[in-house]
């Protein structure tokens, strides 16, 4: 399958076999966005390379590790273990919006990657209770305690759609293991409630304690502040690291 004009770029030697992937996207309540970009900043990887497209977004801002990309690649090493993180600093582009997801997938599966933990969100007016819902390839064998973590799988009637699904597909053609994580999220702003009950199922499964009291403190003052005024521009900060400014509208 050709993948247009998408390169993966590593600027540093890492050992690929056996890497779990980390990845999620600008979706609902942009929970991948928030989930990957509390991961990166708790476990501090290691950045290791870049996607590079003909069409990424025109982005780039300064960091401690030099200049930062709109699609980067950071590795980790923890124990036996070994992560590769994307991470989308920007949303896709329209003109990437295929091509990208297919590329990773692609690098996944040549690169024999152990398995793929996508994380994304569930309009939570879909469903009648909050808990998370999975989806997962018929070749992802890991066994979850559904009870004690508040997890159902998704419902036959839920379509996933978008960049996530696009990945889903093709790991299931290719037989790969894939787990995808929808923690429920609102779908008018950014849900951090929902990217702190994503990295708790990270947590549960790769055996890490992320603490992730940052995430859910910060959706606390957010709803504050949105009961407090019918409208209000707010900047959010975690660790004083500015996420982004939006607009909310109670």
């Amino acid at each position: 399958m050709s993948v247009g004009m998408v390169k993966i770029v590593l600027n540093r030697r890492v050992s690929l076999k056996d890497s779990i992937l980390i990845t999620g996207f600008h979706g609902i309540g942009l929970t991948g966005y928030l989930t990957l970009r509390f991961l990166v900043s708790s476990l501090k990887p290691k950045r290791v390379g870049y996607i590079l497209t003909r069409n990424m977004p025109p982005y780039v801002c300064r960091s401690s590790e030099g200049i930062r990309l709109p699609y980067e690649i950071y590795y980790l090493e923890r124990g036996k273990s070994k992560f590769i993180f994307i991470m989308f600093n920007i949303p896709l582009s329209e003109e990437d919006f295929f091509d990208v997801p297919y590329k990773i997938a692609e690098w996944a599966i040549n690169g024999k990657f152990k398995e793929a933990f996508l994380v994304g969100g569930l309009n939570k007016k879909a469903v009648e209770d909050y808990a998370i819902r999975i989806i997962h390839t018929r070749a992802y064998r890991n066994e979850l305690n559904f009870v004690d973590l508040n997890v159902k799988y998704l419902e036959e009637r839920i379509h996933v759609v978008g960049p996530l699904a696009l990945m889903l597909a093709y790991f299931e053609v290719y037989d790969f293991p894939a787990v995808t994580v929808l923690p429920c999220a609102d779908t008018d702003k950014p849900d951090f409630r929902a990217a702190s009950e994503a990295i708790r199922i990270f947590n549960s499964i790769y055996g890490f304690n992320i603490n992730v009291e940052p995430l859910e403190e910060e959706a606390k003052r957010i709803e504050m502040l949105e009961k407090a005024k019918p409208k209000i521009k707010i900047q959010t900060k975690i660790k004083g690291q500015e996420f982004f400014r939006a607009s909310y509208i109670a």
